[in-house]
């Protein structure tokens, strides 16, 4: 028994517990596992028994976020914690890492089976490494945050949050009316906030000779957007929020316009350090997709012909006025049923037949059909049917 593994397992989860269980314990010798659904059950574990590790679900609802690290490790200084993140994100991962945590397994359909292995590295190399632990996790977050394929900044907000405590000592109660009579005072906010690296991602999305070339015209990289965002920040972490969310716009050094989706997190350190990460996706392209599928839809809804597309069951999803108008349905009538409801009787089974024997196939039907209105007659349609694939060429709608 003395030479087994002891892992704590902390996760809400019944499924997931047993599926760690049966992994480490069941199917794995060498396991000892331990499980617990919240804090207070994992409390109890870790005061009545020694443990090699920890094993915890990133977000866990009696201790969310990276505070389960910071509470296994004030009172157990020497216990790896290993962190489990469903979430695949690069930015949890560089969270976990610089927070204390040993490492990190992304959720996949086959992270369960590289489980064993990794926890058993995981406590060697705690092992190993004991005595300069915070060196090496500098060096692995170094790592992760210069690797990482997403555009990351860490920031200082500590001058920053004295800022706003002496306005709001001077009387400053309504700081987004402050902000919109004192436009000055973003530019105040802006410059408390000391940029203490950014990683090649940032750098390359910026399109910058080098980090020293991106902080030294930071200025040059915002539009009037880039502001309005930077106040909606500056008031959630007025109002105490941990965690801001947005989407912004840039300038290229080059001068290329960028749509950026940021997310910031805070962390509060003991020396009194208010560190940010700040991660942000480019999604220009996405931001023009959506403008393209705006404009495609503004000129379905104003075709005059009848525009339905269904499900690959044939069940209906939209309709367009024209179908309104041509058949006297209303949208919300005909959403979920099948096109069966303007059958007229007047044609039969083999037209039909030979209408989904094509489209089966995949390929496009067109013809002439005589339907019936909602108030009883009928009325003749020249109609075309086009199967809708997605990217691995299965029809999923029409």
């Amino acid at each position: 028994m003395d030479d087994l593994i002891r892992v704590l397992h902390i996760d809400e989860s019944p499924t997931d517990r047993d599926l760690v269980f049966n992994t480490l314990e069941e199917n794995c010798s060498g396991f000892k596992v331990d499980q617990a659904a919240n804090i207070e059950e994992a409390s109890k574990f870790l005061s009545d028994f020694e443990y090699d590790l920890v094993l915890s679900e990133f977000n866990t609802e009696s201790l969310p976020g990276l505070q389960v690290i910071d509470w296994v490790q004030r009172k157990y200084p020497d216990l790896p914690v290993f962190i489990f993140t469903g979430t695949g994100s690069e930015l949890v991962a560089v969270e976990a890492i610089k927070t204390g945590a040993i490492d990190y397994l992304n959720k996949t359909p086959d992270h369960i089976r590289q489980l064993p292995l990794k926890l058993q590295a995981a406590i060697d190399y705690s092992s190993s490494i004991r005595d300069n632990k915070k060196n090496h996790q500098l060096t692995r977050l170094q790592s992760l945050f210069e690797d990482s394929p997403v555009p990351i900044w860490e920031e200082e907000f500590k001058d920053l949050y004295a800022y706003l405590e002496e306005l709001k000592a001077n009387g400053v109660d309504d700081l987004k009316s402050y902000f919109e009579t004192n436009p000055e005072a973003l530019n105040i906010c802006a410059k408390k906030i000391k940029i203490l690296d950014v990683n090649k991602a940032a750098v390359d999305l910026h399109k910058a000779r080098d980090k020293e070339h991106l902080i030294k015209n930071l200025e040059k990289t915002f539009t009037e957007k880039s502001y309005a965002v930077f106040k909606d920040e500056i008031l959630a972490l007025a109002s105490g929020q941990m965690e801001f969310e947005a989407e912004g716009e840039v300038i290229t050094l080059e001068g290329e316009t960028l749509f950026i989706f940021i997310r910031l997190t805070m962390h509060f350190e003991e020396n009194g350090s208010c560190r940010a990460l700040l991660a942000t996706t480019d999604i220009t392209q996405h931001k023009a997709h959506e403008e393209n599928l705006e404009r495609l839809m503004f000129a379905i809804e104003a075709t005059r012909e009848s525009v339905v597309i269904t499900d690959s069951l044939g069940l209906i999803q939209y309709v367009n006025p024209a179908f309104e108008n041509n058949s006297g349905y209303k949208r919300e009538e005909a959403i979920g049923q099948n096109p069966n409801i303007l059958k007229s009787g007047k044609h039969d089974a083999e037209f039909f037949e030979e209408m989904w024997a094509t489209l089966v196939k995949g390929e496009n039907w067109s013809g002439r059909i005589i339907n019936r209105h909602k108030k009883g007659h009928f009325f003749t349609e020249e109609v075309s049917i086009s199967p809708v694939r997605n990217t691995q060429g299965k029809t999923v709608s029409y």
